[in-house]
């Protein structure tokens, strides 16, 4: 070989005359630069099916206001009917590829803890449920309130606490397994915020138990029993 990168396209060989991209940036964010004098028969008709361009003046040294100009009157003289939407942006070479693929993966993560904060309210209503007797017991026996909640309290902590290890230690599995790949990072940032939403989570988990705790009536949960 010659030394020259190259890419098929449309089963047409192209040389490679250069890349664009950015030293703090993914792989996938870099764009290969051709020359559009060799494109092939292929390639042309694949681009003449599409009904939609887009075209990406880019500059680090200079303003493009004439290159857009000659870019727009170019695309008018061939086509006078067409739409034409611009826009202008200021950036040091990274595409939206990651701030989109973290956006995705954000309203992921809502969602499903959304789905974890409603599990856990379930969960609190059966354990309110398959204890009602048992906290009956113990308000007639002279138990306050505030003890019953703080002892709820203790069973989801010890939940959250037992939830919170696994996770650590499932990211250390994980990330030795993938050989660093950072699958899962684990710092500060991460271990605050999971236990930010522990806490929410408890609070949320606890919201109907309390309120059912303070208007329980012992006499009545045990006569039904009976």
């Amino acid at each position: 070989m010659d030394g020259k990168m190259y890419v098929t396209l449309e089963n047409e060989e192209y040389e490679i005359c250069g890349v664009i991209g950015s030293s703090t940036s993914d792989y996938y964010d870099y764009k290969m630069v051709l020359n559009i004098d060799c494109l092939g028969t292929n390639v042309l008709k694949e681009i003449c099916r599409k009904d939609s361009y887009t075209i990406e003046l880019s500059s680090n040294i200079t303003s493009l206001d004439n290159s857009y100009s000659a870019v727009f009157g170019n695309i008018r003289s061939v086509d006078a009917k067409s739409q034409i939407n611009a826009k202008k942006l200021n950036s040091k070479g990274e595409s939206d590829v990651v701030k989109a693929l973290q956006g995705e993966n954000m309203k992921i993560n809502v969602m499903v803890y959304v789905f974890c904060i409603f599990n856990c309210l379930l969960m609190s209503q059966f354990w309110l449920i398959q204890r009602s007797r048992e906290i009956a017991v113990k308000k007639i026996y002279g138990m306050s309130d505030s003890r019953i909640i703080g002892a709820m309290a203790c069973n989801i902590l010890a939940l959250s606490v037992t939830a919170l290890i696994i996770f650590a230690v499932s990211a250390v599995i994980i990330n030795v397994v993938t050989s660093g790949a950072g699958i899962i990072t684990v710092n500060l940032t991460t271990l605050l915020t999971t236990i930010a939403a522990i806490a929410v989570t408890i609070i949320l988990s606890m919201a109907y138990p309390v309120i059912k705790i303070l208007h329980y009536d012992s006499v009545e949960v045990l006569g039904s029993d009976d």
